[in-house]
Order: structure tokens, then C-alpha cells, then sequence
């Protein structure tokens, strides 16, 4: 949905989603949270835009409105066309699922996934979906650990991932997010060689010199309280975003692995 004008975006947060469900976890909203997540969206009169229009505004220089935002969701779960697209379809919003490739069709049961697993879309729903104006991107093939892989095992998960999505839904895969946000030199090579636009699980917003493969996402968990995703589309919640920046800082000095989201 588009709306309004204003002047042009200097910043876009980018929304980051993995299970909209009544589950308990770190991973989970649940859908009259995530529903009133987007009303307060439609309340504040912000526009939501494909990541394609992202890129275009990341890397082609061109405009956006001011207030403009885009939606993604990792691991691609049956509950995002169960409720996340009714929800989404509502409101015309776009959204772009990151998918694990390899794994369409069956259970989340990689390391740290939530318990029980959870059933992944297979590929007919993903395609139906798809014609009904969902971005579907690789999230790798199998959801693997990017930075513990050699160069051929990253050919495929990354490249690999690429060519499924390609090959199933019939147009090009331009777009790509690292399972928990890890990578190491070889796979950034490779992933800037397959894809204009990746995302991260970096805390933030993003702006034209935010990385060009890393961009950071706003985790929507941190937005439980609609008070504060509220205060935030105002504009008035900038010090809450930056208190949970110094937080996650902090706890990554502490705890380095905490520095992978859940991805």
C-alpha cells in the first residue's frame, strides 16, 4: 500500500518476522499482536513498499515518501499464509518470505529452532502466494550456519538457493538473508556476486549508507508493546530503539553468539 507523499525517505526500517502464532518464544508473535502491529501501521499513514523498492532506493538513488517501510519474514512457516497474509492482504501490504529452499515442504528442526517444530510452506502454497504479489528469497538451502561452511557447500546454499527459487517460481531471485545473520568473507563475496540486496539481523534502521548486504531490521519482537511500535511511527521512539541497540551491544560483548537473532 501507498500513500501519501511528503518528502523523500532519508531512513526505512525494515520489519523483521518469523512466526506469527499463539506459541510462547523468541521467535513468535502472536496474530492479535501482529494484527494490531499493522493497524497502527495503517493509523499512522505509513506506506509500505516491496524490497525491491528498498533496493531501488538503496542502490539507484531513487525516492521514496518520508515515512515508508517494508515487511519481511525469515523461515517462510505455514502460519504466514495460515495468518500472516490474511492479515497482510487486508491492507494490500507487501512482504517479502525468505525462504530455506531445501526444506519447503517439511519441518524447521535446524539448530536452536523453536519446539515443536514448525511446518515450513511447501512449494504450491509458496506459489500461490507468490502470484497473489509475495516476494519469496532464498534463505539459504537448508538453513545452515553460512560461516562454518567451505566453498562448495556455499555454492549451494547460496547460489543453490537462488536457482530454486528461480526455477520454481519462475523469476529472478534478487534478494537474500543469512540464516542468524552469519557470514564470513567467502560467503559475503559470494552472496554480493548472486544478490543486489541482502539483509541482516543487525538492530536498526536502514539508511542509504547502511551496508549493502547487511542491511539492519527492526527485530518486531522488541515491538510487543503496540505503545511503543506506536511511539515509534510517531517518531517519538527513538530512545527506546536505542536503549535495546546498547542492550544487544552490551550482551554481545557478554555473550558473542548473542549477536545472531533468532534468523
Amino acid at each position: 500500500m501507498m500513500t501519501g507523499a511528503g518528502t523523500p525517505a532519508d531512513r526505512i526500517p525494515i520489519l523483521m518476522y518469523h512466526s506469527i502464532s499463539p506459541e510462547r518464544g523468541p521467535t513468535s508473535i502472536a496474530p492479535d499482536l501482529f494484527t494490531a502491529q499493522m493497524q497502527a501501521i495503517v493509523d499512522a499513514g505509513w506506506n509500505v513498499a516491496p524490497l525491491a523498492a528498498y533496493a531501488g532506493w538503496r542502490l539507484r538513488g531513487e525516492t521514496l515518501p518520508q515515512r515508508t517501510l517494508v515487511i519481511t519474514f525469515d523461515d517462510a512457516y505455514q502460519n504466514f499464509a495460515d495468518t500472516a497474509f490474511p492479515i497482510l492482504s487486508q491492507h494490500g501490504f507487501p512482504a517479502t518470505v525468505f525462504v530455506p529452499t531445501a526444506l519447503s515442504g517439511g519441518i524447521a528442526a535446524w539448530p536452536g529452532a523453536h519446539e515443536p517444530h514448525r511446518a515450513i510452506m511447501a512449494w504450491g502454497t509458496i506459489r500461490k502466494l507468490a502470484a497473489k504479489g509475495i516476494e519469496f528469497a532464498p534463505h539459504s538451502r537448508t538453513h545452515a550456519n553460512l560461516a562454518a561452511l567451505d566453498s562448495e557447500t556455499l555454492q549451494l546454499e547460496i547460489a543453490g538457493s537462488k536457482q530454486d527459487i528461480e526455477d520454481r517460481l519462475g523469476a529472478p531471485a534478487r534478494h537474500f538473508a543469512p540464516p542468524y545473520g552469519h557470514t564470513s568473507p567467502a560467503a559475503d563475496a559470494m552472496i554480493a556476486a548472486n544478490y543486489e540486496i541482502s539483509v541482516g539481523v543487525e538492530l536498526g534502521i536502514a539508511r542509504r549508507t547502511s551496508p549493502q548486504h547487511a542491511a539492519p531490521r527492526l527485530e518486531m519482537l522488541y515491538y510487543s508493546d503496540v505503545r511503543r511500535w506506536k511511539s515509534f511511527l510517531s517518531g517519538t521512539g527513538d530512545a527506546y530503539l536505542f536503549a535495546r541497540q546498547c542492550a544487544r551491544a552490551a550482551r554481545r560483548l557478554l555473550v558473542p553468539s548473542a549477536a545472531a537473532q533468532y534468523s
